[in-house]
């Protein structure tokens, strides 16, 4: 095991203590998912681009999802190998049979064939089989992390990231997060399914950046729910763009605004921009959350619309904050659903001429 806080290189029977400074470390490599401390950090890193970026907890998780997939993927090479070196041997038996046993040219052909039989649905076997991790592992794999070494997480000072649950604002209702966007009239409203997207947002400086007023589904930050009512008074034809998760209650999120009459919405010019689940099948590695804990990440050879039946949701926030910014950012200025087929072309072209934030969707 290698230490994140000093490189130090420890053998597991050595302890869950750094010998050279002291580091506890929080997650046991023997233990599902099997993860180490270091890949841990990398993947904090990484969500967090070297600590500039607030994110969210669904952020972390797909960061955590993902480093486990590529470890299956490792193994899946190592398997790979393995299947090669037997086929190697295999040749070389039947080799074996033919010049020294003097076995028929019947029997060594019937032998080759059913040994090249099994082995191709062995591989096929390897290739299709779907990829299944429980829920929990990897959750008390963070709670651990974060219970032990919170400070290398959680929410810091700007200009810092850190992990956010969406209550930032909740004990400064009457300080708003950044008073610049209430001079002037934003050019569209964000409405978020979640308060912690909200904050993720807000604290990653996205209104500012992009001249869009965010707020959630319920109404926070309270502040910047009032300054959205006094915007619908001043433009109403301000444009109103939705993102919220693949889901059951996701795909209800513009009815339940449109039916809530202290948002107004009625008559507004709302853009739902997803995610759909339709568009989700998009994803080369989508991750498919459980409602209950005790289920399962689904793979991704099952529809979107099954899993959504089955109780499941795609969070909207499975890109890292960078990436999901910038995909934000030209879903609403484009008018075009998150990760549809025009989306995506679109982003490649700004990718291409280098003026996309974020890049992909991750």
């Amino acid at each position: 095991m290698k230490c994140p806080q000093c490189m130090n290189n420890q053998k597991y029977k050595e302890g869950m203590v750094c010998k050279s400074c002291k580091y506890r470390f929080a997650l046991n490599p023997k233990k599902s998912p099997h993860i180490k401390d270091m890949a841990f950090k990398n993947a904090i890193d990484r969500v967090s681009g070297n600590g500039l970026y607030y994110f969210t907890y669904n952020q972390l998780f797909a960061q955590i999802y993902r480093l486990v997939r590529n470890t299956e993927s490792d193994l899946f090479s190592s398997l790979m190998l393995s299947v090669c070196f037997f086929v190697f041997i295999g040749m070389i038996l039947m080799v074996f049979l033919f010049e020294f046993v003097k076995l028929t040219p019947d029997l060594v052909s019937g032998a080759l064939i059913l040994y090249a039989v099994l082995v191709i649905s062995g591989i096929v076997w390897c290739v299709r089989r779907p990829f299944k991790i429980s829920y929990s592992p990897v959750s008390e794999a963070i709670s651990t992390y974060l219970s032990l070494h919170p400070t290398l997480t959680y929410l810091s000072l700007p200009p810092t990231g850190g992990l956010i649950e969406g209550r930032v604002f909740q004990k400064t209702e009457s300080d708003p997060p950044d008073e610049e966007i209430f001079q002037y009239a934003p050019e569209r409203i964000l409405i978020v399914e979640r308060n912690d997207i909200a904050d993720m947002l807000i604290l990653n400086r996205f209104p500012l950046e992009h001249k869009t007023l965010v707020v959630s589904e319920q109404k926070y930050p309270h502040h910047a729910f009032r300054a959205c009512q006094r915007f619908f008074l001043l433009h109403p034809e301000i444009p109103v763009i939705l993102i919220h998760d693949a889901s059951e209650k996701g795909l209800r999120m513009e009815e339940r605004l449109l039916s809530d009459r202290f948002w107004n919405l009625r008559g507004k010019n709302v853009q739902d921009t997803g995610l759909f689940p339709m568009d989700t099948e998009r994803l080369r590695k989508p991750m498919w959350l459980p409602e209950d804990e005790n289920g399962k990440i689904l793979c991704a050879r099952k529809t979107a619309d099954e899993n959504i039946s089955q109780g499941y949701r795609m969070p909207v926030d499975i890109a890292s904050p960078r990436a999901m910014m910038g995909a934000v950012s030209l879903a609403a200025a484009s008018g075009l659903a998150l990760l549809s087929e025009e989306f995506l072309a679109e982003q490649q072209r700004d990718a291409s001429s280098g003026t996309v934030f974020g890049g992909g969707f991750g």
